[in-house]
Order: structure tokens, then sequence, then C-alpha cells
């Protein structure tokens, strides 16, 4: 469906999210825009937003209320955003008598990186440059028309909360030319080029922050803790039945000479081996002292205790 061109003033916008992330879109959104309604999902709601809300807003746990679409259509609501909104738009939105647009917030290049938890997962794979886009949503997940893609370069050092905040910023900025070029008939040049092949990723859980000795090398473990903390669950591993998480590391150049999961003493810094090398250990759930020459392990074994 060709998008519909408005005046500025006729585009009258809905804005769905839960998030932190969220927030600094609608408050570049509203300098330039009439929002008539903000709808929060109930789902991992982060409650110290709502203060930043000026707008009518509802908080809501399922987008089957009916109550949602009668509100919409009693704005006159031309054009809806997702930022990080947890449930999916079903049918109901994209009948052709509303008229009305479903613009998504994505945090990665689409199709490379289709569904859940894409910022992290370009963390994960080492990526130097992490991709965001903008999609018209349509019935399947991430899968409408590419309205706006931008990449921006990461170091090394950075981990997934500088990631989030400098896709923050730029996912308004992106948001903002989508709206002018494809809705105000603005002639902005915006990149819209797909990235291949296509890949759908699943929304991850806090039991995937385990690490995978027998898979995970040093570079590997270093981009995988630098995806996860200090946002998320941390990576973590097992001695017998309890978890040992892994909060602060450093990289290192020793060698592990077989002696993978074994945690050691060496000049007095500790080490955990790695399939190809150690990794230094800075901080950890439990004191380092306690898991000194300890193995541990990507399962829960009473034995090893």
């Amino acid at each position: 469906m060709v998008q519909r061109i408005y005046k500025q003033q006729d585009l009258k916008l809905a804005f769905f999210f839960n998030n932190k992330r969220g927030i600094k879109v609608l408050k570049s959104l509203r300098k330039l825009f009439n929002i008539q309604y903000v709808f929060l999902a109930k789902k991992n709601l982060n409650s110290n937003i709502i203060k930043y809300i000026t707008e009518d807003y509802q908080i809501i746990d399922s987008l089957k209320d009916p109550t949602i679409l009668d509100k919409i259509r009693d704005k006159k609501i031309n054009l809806i955003i997702s930022a990080g909104f947890p449930y999916i738009f079903d049918k109901k939105f994209f009948n052709k008598k509303n008229k009305i647009d479903i613009l998504n917030l994505h945090g990665g290049p689409v199709p490379r990186y289709r569904g859940g938890s894409p910022l992290v997962w370009q963390r994960i794979e080492g990526k130097n440059k992490i991709g965001i886009s903008i999609i018209k949503t349509n019935l399947k997940i991430d899968s409408g028309k590419l309205m706006g893609l931008k990449f921006f370069s990461i170091k090394k050092r950075d981990n997934i909360k500088n990631i989030y905040e400098k896709a923050e910023k730029l996912f308004c900025n992106l948001l903002i030319k989508v709206i002018k070029k494809y809705y105000l008939k603005k002639n902005i040049k915006i990149n819209s080029k797909k990235l291949f092949p296509s890949k759908y990723y699943y929304q991850r859980k806090p039991e995937d922050s385990l690490v995978r000795l027998s898979i995970m090398t040093s570079k590997n473990f270093f981009n995988f803790h630098k995806a996860l903390v200090p946002l998320y669950e941390p990576p973590f591993l097992y001695l017998g039945e309890k978890k040992i998480f892994l909060l602060k590391i450093k990289n290192s150049n020793l060698k592990s000479k077989n002696k993978t999961g074994l945690v050691e003493k060496i000049k007095n810094k500790y080490y955990l081996n790695l399939k190809d090398k150690k990794i230094r250990l800075i901080k950890a759930s439990i004191n380092l002292e306690k898991i000194k020459n300890k193995f541990l392990k990507s399962d829960m074994s009473i034995k090893d205790v």
C-alpha cells in the first residue's frame, strides 16, 4: 500500500511503548508532531517512565481490548509508532478501513536480524557496525516494508548499555526523517537497502546467559559479556548446583592449555580457562578465592562441589 500524504497539522500519532528507550523517541516526536495518545504495555513496564508522559495514556495488557481501536478512531489517529512494544499487532489493526499505518522501531537491520533482542545478538556476534531499522508493520514479524536503515560504529569496549544509548539517539533522527519523507512528502534521502541473508532470532531469556564452554573462545566470551552486562542477566557457569555469575572480566593473552573451566590464581590475579585462552576474572557473584582451583561447568553437577 502506498503511504498517504498529509499536511503536518493533519498527521495524528499514537505511540506504543513500555521502556526508557521510548521516552527519548516520544520527546523528539512531540516537538514536531501531534501525538494524540500513548499506550503503555503492562508487560515488563518500567513505571518510572510514566512521569515523563504529558499526553493522555492508557496501560494495556493486551491488544485484544476493543477500546484501543475505539480510542484510535475517536482521536482520528492515522499513524502508529511502536518502540520496544512487546505485543504483536493483529489483523484488525491492518483493516484498510482504519487508514492507519504502523511503524516499528527495530533494533537490527532487516531481514538479517529479524525477531527478538537484535541489538544483543549483533553484539554477541561481534559486529563493529550495529544496524537499526524502521519497518512498516504487517502481519508477518519484521517482514514489512523497510522504511529506513541506519548503521553506527561501536568500539571494542562498548557494552550493551552504550549501544542502546547510541541507538536511541539515531532512532529519533531516523524516525523523523522517515515520517517527513513518506508522510509529508519531503525530499529526503534515506537508506532502505535490505541486509541479507534473512535470519530469525529468538527473544533472549535469563537462562540464555549460560556460558557454553565447549564452543566459546575468549573472543566469543568477551563479546558475550559485553552484550549482557550491565543490563541483563550476567554470563554464568555452575559450581555444582550453584550459579556463578561473572560480573567483570578482562582479556588476557595467556593460553589455557586444555584446562577449560578451571579457575586459576596467577600472580594474585584470577583467570578462567576457556577453549583457547584464559580470561581474567575481576569480579564474580562469589569471592574469587573460593573458586580458585575449581572447575566451573556449563551444567549442574552435585559431585563437583
